[in-house]
């Protein structure tokens, strides 16, 4: 198994102006390299002409390519949480409901980053990373913090939800997001589930009551509608 040093990144290269160019423009080489192909098929050489870094450069701020890959997706990731849920709606039901969907729907429209970054020689190291991001922000920037908090809650239940919540995307991420696994089915299912977890460890709801009603008429149907045809769109 491919071995991922998370720390290989020093204080002098995060303090120093160039280092951090540099070290953005390897995370952005990375990326748009993962796009392309598979994380197996891409080159030292390749990343270090797409960054116009020199080779010590890439091997002085990651060490290896597997632990590069690691960076570039879960820095991704990060963005990506950060644009879908706003710093002044974290104890929002609606809002996080909405930031799943939202998510969801640039995970499908970069599918192909996170696909080949998994299928990856360092693809466990992927998953890990993604997971425990994913563990920190269901503490410190969900609706669900509150549940996580009480003192009902098994010790390690947010790590046991971000766990089966990224096994369940990454099988989603192959899809060809139609039908049962377009972005409102998904988002649908992964609400339901938490729920589900939630209310049995727990004992509390993922939502207040006044949300636990059947949804507006046709909402449903007309998100299905979008997910449906941005799918057909990329197809």
């Amino acid at each position: 198994m491919t071995r991922v040093n998370f720390l290989h990144v020093t204080e002098t290269s995060l303090q120093d102006p160039r280092a951090a160019r540099s070290r953005d423009a390897l995370l952005g080489a990375a990326a748009e390299l993962l796009r392309e192909r598979e994380a197996s098929a891409i080159t030292a050489t390749d990343v270090v002409r797409q960054a116009q870094v020199s080779r010590p450069t890439l091997y002085q701020h990651f060490g290896d390519l597997p632990t590069l890959f690691v960076a570039a997706t879960t820095a991704h990731l990060h963005s990506l949480f950060d644009d879908a849920l706003p710093q002044d709606h974290l104890n929002s039901y609606e809002a996080g409901l909405a930031s799943i969907e939202h998510l969801l729907e640039h995970l499908r429209a970069d599918a192909s980053l996170f696909r080949h970054a998994i299928r990856g020689p360092g693809g466990f190291a992927v998953l890990r990373a993604l997971t425990d991001t994913l563990t920190q922000r269901l503490r410190t920037h969900s609706p669900l913090r509150t549940a996580l908090d009480s003192p009902q809650a098994p010790a390690q239940v947010d790590e046991f939800l971000a766990h089966g919540t990224v096994g369940l995307v990454a099988t989603w991420l192959e899809s060809d997001f139609g039908g049962a696994d377009s972005v409102a089915a998904m988002t649908d299912r992964i609400v339901s589930l938490l729920a589900f977890h939630l209310a049995a460890s727990t004992g509390a709801p993922l939502a207040p009551p006044a949300v636990e009603q059947a949804p507006t008429p046709g909402a449903r149907d007309a998100r299905h509608h979008r997910s449906t045809t941005d799918a057909e769109a990329l197809a």
